[in-house]
């Protein structure tokens, strides 16, 4: 485990006898592509260090509606929050992919940052990253419509050429809007010739104006219409 998180350029200014200590109150936690990673509960009392695969970290509405708010990729740290506040949010964690997960208390964490002041710069730097990349999403975000997520939602499915069944649910969740939403835009596009649905089968038809659309080489945002639902600055969603 020493040697797993030495290859992490976060941890690589650590001194060997540090890493040790740092590794010393960690487990490892393998898991499966789709697999619940992190519960509420288990997510605000440990601090994770994710050293293989990808996750989604998922919130849940008021009214039901399963929220994606981060994605993590490897070497990423989660549960920082849990450093500071006696009541951070609850949120789950689910799998992307197959990966390795370490995992250590928080308040042991805490502990140990104040005999390591190093491994505090360490990890106030990854927080401090992750507020910027929150902020300069929510920023896009707050510029952006409906479609535009929606296509760039589909783009990241990666949906092959004859088509592929496609949950509502999950690109709502990809593109922060409501089902509904999600619904009224694939319509539009299938009436424009961009995709063509037969039930929950969604086959691209024309994947360059998808990505014209997802993406408009002119930078000016691009606003779908009816259906364009903004997210308040400051909402962390789907990156």
């Amino acid at each position: 485990m020493p040697s797993t998180l030495a290859a992490l350029p976060l941890f690589s200014e650590l001194h060997p006898s540090d890493l040790d200590r740092l590794v010393a109150l960690m487990s490892a936690q393998g898991f499966r592509r789709s697999e619940r990673v992190i519960s509420s509960a288990d997510g605000r009392t440990h601090v994770f260090v994710l050293t293989q695969g990808r996750l989604r970290v998922c919130s849940v509405t008021s009214g039901g509606r399963e929220v994606t708010l981060h994605r993590f990729c490897s070497g990423s740290v989660l549960g920082l929050a849990n450093l500071v506040s006696a009541l951070p949010p609850a949120v789950d964690a689910f799998a992307e992919t197959d990966g390795v997960l370490l995992r250590a208390p928080a308040r042991e964490v805490v502990a140990l940052m104040g005999c390591m002041p190093r491994l505090g710069l360490i990890l106030l730097r990854e927080a401090l990253r992750q507020l910027h990349d929150a902020e300069e999403f929510a920023r896009r975000l707050s510029q952006s419509s409906v479609e535009r997520r929606v296509a760039a939602a589909l783009l990241e499915l990666a949906i092959p050429p004859e088509g592929a069944p496609t949950s509502r649910e999950h690109l709502a969740s990809r593109a922060a809007a409501s089902r509904e939403s999600v619904s009224r835009t694939l319509q539009r596009l299938a009436g424009q010739g961009v995709l063509e649905l037969t039930g929950r089968r969604v086959r691209l038809r024309d994947e360059e104006a998808l990505r014209r659309l997802a993406c408009p080489s002119d930078g000016v945002p691009c606003y779908g219409g009816a259906d364009d639902e903004r997210l308040p600055p400051g909402m962390c969603a789907p990156g």
